[in-house]
């Protein structure tokens, strides 16, 4: 349950006309387990990863296979309700600076505001207009937040203005009966006033029960009973990238067509239905069909790309088995520390579904690969032979 904080009397009395008060949950710490390795390789390319490296002061003993998360201060979820309100240029995140958030109106802000409004809610997420990032951005602070749509019907909604707003992005929205004229699509340096001004960006960055309370919403659209999924697992999912279905460059499989009839064949053995996915063969579907058909996966296969993030539908105990693409050579100046991202940085986001298929309580296995000069991969079918082994003797768990 929420408890309500004490009012910050100090930062009160800096802006004498602000009210605010904070709800706030605090999270239980857990665990993020390894990635499955098939073979000795695999595990020690993880070992040498930017992300072992930059967390594994989080693992609780030398052999350990799981990080663990437990720092209170970064499981405290909180929402900030203030009166009179500004919001300008701040992050929508964990980060996020408390002293921006509660920020009320002043003379100044006021003569610099076109527009005071009633109501508002911050949802101003980095490309939260995207599909990947209302997933992985949007999606969890809903969870604890939503309601306040349907408390408020009037409520103006802050979202990033982009280079376009997804079509399934407005579909999520509209099931939220949020649509038209109740978003505010924000752009740098616009501020924002408002008598109520709602502020749910201050959460934790990962947690389960965000993640596993955000597929529940999705569910929730398309009329899917979490008791009933795992009963439905009946398909083998095959995301595939192409030329045509991506935006970026490279992390083509040079070898799919022996991917898929390898898929195919494991499929009918293992008595799945085999499905090729192809975003854009599927853009004709509503996103409720798109959830309908991931509710069903039992193991979803993909290159690193964007599709994978539709295991957001997938249900617990649902295999994911990603081709995970690194450029060794460019990696030697990099400490030879293996990463499918351009360089070393704090902020990698090659590892983006091994950490949301564990947040989700999938079974995840990676297959590291080398790109070629073009920045495709070819898959080693051995390793997938051995992998699909293994499933059918250990099953699926």
């Amino acid at each position: 349950k929420f408890s309500s904080l004490k009012q910050d009397l100090t930062t009160a009395k800096q802006n004498r006309v602000k009210q605010f008060s904070n709800e706030s949950i605090q999270l239980e710490s857990f665990l993020l387990p390894f990635p499955r390795c098939i073979d000795e390789y695999c595990s020690k390319w993880f070992l040498k990863s930017t992300y072992y490296n930059e967390h594994k002061h989080k693992l609780r003993c030398v052999d350990c296979k799981e990080f663990v998360y437990d720092n209170k201060s970064e499981l405290l979820l909180q929402i900030f309700i203030v009166e009179n309100g500004t919001y300008e240029n701040a992050d929508c995140g964990f980060r996020c600076s408390v002293k921006e958030i509660v920020r009320s109106i002043n003379l100044s802000d006021a003569k610099k505001t076109h527009k005071i409004y009633d109501k508002v809610i911050i949802y101003n997420v980095p490309d939260g207009w995207s599909f990947q990032h209302f997933l992985d951005g949007i999606g969890p602070k809903l969870v604890f937040s939503k309601h306040y749509l349907a408390d408020y019907p009037d409520i103006k909604v802050v979202i990033q203005h982009g280079v376009r707003f997804d079509e399934y992005v407005q579909s999520f929205w509209k099931m939220l009966n949020v649509s038209g004229e109740r978003f505010i699509h924000y752009r740098n340096n616009m501020r924002i006033a408002a008598k109520l001004l709602i502020n749910p960006c201050k959460q934790p960055p990962i947690h389960p029960i965000l993640w596993s309370k955000a597929r529940e919403m999705y569910w929730s659209f398309a009329k899917i009973s979490p008791i009933t999924t795992n009963k439905q697992q009946v398909s083998l999912i095959y995301i595939e990238r192409s030329t045509h279905n991506s935006h970026n460059r490279g992390r083509l499989i040079i070898n799919n067509q022996l991917v898929r009839h390898k898929l195919a064949n494991f499929s009918k053995y293992a008595e799945l239905n085999y499905i090729e996915y192809d975003h854009k063969k599927y853009s004709n579907e509503s996103i409720i069909e798109t959830v309908k058909l991931f509710s069903t996966a039992k193991v979803i296969v993909s290159v690193h790309g964007g599709g994978l993030y539709n295991m957001n539908f997938a249900p617990p105990k649902t295999i994911i088995i990603e081709f995970m693409p690194y450029d060794e050579q460019k990696n030697k100046i990099n400490e030879n520390k293996p990463t499918v991202c351009n360089s070393n940085s704090k902020v990698c986001a090659g590892y983006i579904f091994y950490i949301q298929a564990a947040l989700l309580k999938h079974v995840y296995w990676m297959i590291p690969e080398q790109i070629d000069a073009n920045g495709n991969i070819h898959v080693n079918l051995t390793r997938l032979d051995i992998l699909f082994n293994k499933i059918l003797h250990d099953g699926y768990e």
